[in-house]
């Protein structure tokens, strides 16, 4: 229960950082390279925490340790190549 007292928590905050930072990028410079790049790095930050606990949880899956895996491929190669072309 406490695990996901944090991890819910967490996710609170990191939802209510993400609205506060896109709408201060509204409010201050409103282009759409930074809104995008804002969205993209929150999103993929999001993904962080799952990817994590599915590679190294030791009760999981044979299939969940590989999306676990899948996850931090795509978070890793994929996102700076979008952020380049935004």
């Amino acid at each position: 229960m406490p695990c996901e007292f944090i991890t819910r928590n967490l996710y609170f905050a990191w939802v209510l950082a993400g609205i506060v930072g896109f709408h201060s990028i509204l409010l201050i410079q409103n282009t759409e390279n930074f809104r995008i790049a804002f969205v993209s790095i929150c999103l993929a930050s999001a993904l962080l925490l799952p990817a994590y606990r599915m590679i190294h949880r030791k009760s999981t899956s044979t299939l969940t340790n590989v999306l676990g895996w899948f996850y931090l491929t795509i978070l890793c190669l994929l996102q700076p190549i979008q952020a380049s072309f935004s």
